[in-house]
């Protein structure tokens, strides 16, 4: 079984290779919020599906989730990314709007 992780690193280079304009994730979406993406990123033949207790992460077309408790910094940042709506509307977020919420 493989060993996922995710840091604070990684969702940074995430972020660094996005635009000011680009949409980096999309509230109330666990497999398209901003720790998902960056989750893709780094594992690209991997899905994902994130909450702030726990993250669980496949390869495509594998029947088999492993899960892993992400670190309080990634768990505030799931927090933190989904609070920038104001309802349980999936809201596409870009790089200059969640630089703009920190």
């Amino acid at each position: 079984m493989a060993t996922y992780t995710l840091t604070l690193q990684d969702v940074e280079d995430y972020l660094d290779s996005k635009k000011d304009d680009e949409v980096i994730g999309i509230t109330g979406d666990a497999c398209a919020c901003l720790v998902a993406r960056a989750l893709h990123t780094k594992y690209p033949h991997t899905v994902a599906l994130v909450n702030p207790c726990s993250i669980s992460i496949r390869i495509y077309q594998h029947p088999t989730w492993n899960r892993f408790e992400p670190p309080k910094e990634i768990s505030n940042i799931i927090r933190a990314f989904d609070r920038m709506t104001d309802d349980d509307g999936c809201i596409p977020i870009t790089k200059r709007e969640w630089e703009m919420a920190q």
